[in-house]
């Protein structure tokens, strides 16, 4: 392609606006997605204490310091950290189609940078699911003994009572994103994925329409250049 038709000068302003658009939308999902991965999804305090995220955790107990091993969670924490890198160049690639188009005016470049990061990016949905899913199985036996503020954990054994301090689990915002506002992510993925696949529709539109006129114009061209027959 060459780099008159590659040039944003050669495309109408609101197509520029909705490649720009597009590619914002991959940078912010990606972001998200970033935050949802590294970010801690609970905090613990009481009897059990630390933190579980889906990049890793670091739990323990407080009356030993024993710290504690959960199976799901350490398969999770690979898996989650494979899927950190595919994001982060995702997130190069999002960054990179909005340099191609505002410094360089690269536009269909630009368009096809965020198309392919919006389509990758919810290959990365699925396995965040996926993640979503192992990293509760485990996190819900820690959950099973949370307790209110100031309400106390009792085992009963045949020494007697034993009672500890409560476990609290705090949620971040990070565990809403993913638990309980995943739309706000499924909403963001569409926007992206939509605003992308209408600036390559647009641009083939451009282009087809172009390639169509060029022949027209090459014809009219050879006709006022051919010589008049005097006879």
């Amino acid at each position: 392609m060459s780099s008159v038709a590659d040039s944003a000068s050669a495309y109408p302003p609101r197509l520029r606006m909705l490649v720009l658009a597009s590619g914002l939308a991959s940078l912010t999902v990606a972001s998200l997605y970033l935050y949802v991965l590294l970010y801690p999804q609970y905090f613990f305090s009481g009897y059990i204490q630390g933190y579980a995220s889906l990049n890793g955790y670091e739990l323990w107990y407080s009356t030993s310091g024993k710290a504690i091993y959960l199976s799901n969670l350490s398969v999770v924490k690979i898996v989650s950290l494979l899927t950190y890198l595919y994001v982060a160049s995702l997130l190069g690639i999002s960054a990179a189609s909005i340099f191609f188009l505002l410094l360089l005016r690269r536009l269909v470049l630009s368009a096809s940078l965020a198309y392919g990061s919006a389509l990758s990016l919810v290959v990365a949905m699925g396995v965040l699911r996926f993640l979503a899913q192992a990293f509760q199985a485990d996190v819900n036996r820690i959950l099973s003994l949370a307790r209110g503020p100031g309400e106390p954990l009792v085992y009963r054994t045949t020494a007697g009572v034993v009672e500890f301090i409560g476990v609290e689990a705090r949620e971040t915002l990070a565990h809403s994103l993913l638990f309980k506002q995943g739309i706000l992510l499924q909403g963001a993925l569409a926007a992206a994925l939509a605003l992308s696949m209408s600036s390559i529709v647009w641009i083939l539109y451009i282009q087809g329409r172009q390639a169509h006129e060029t022949p027209k114009l090459k014809s009219s061209e050879d006709s006022s250049q051919r010589p008049l027959n005097n006879n």
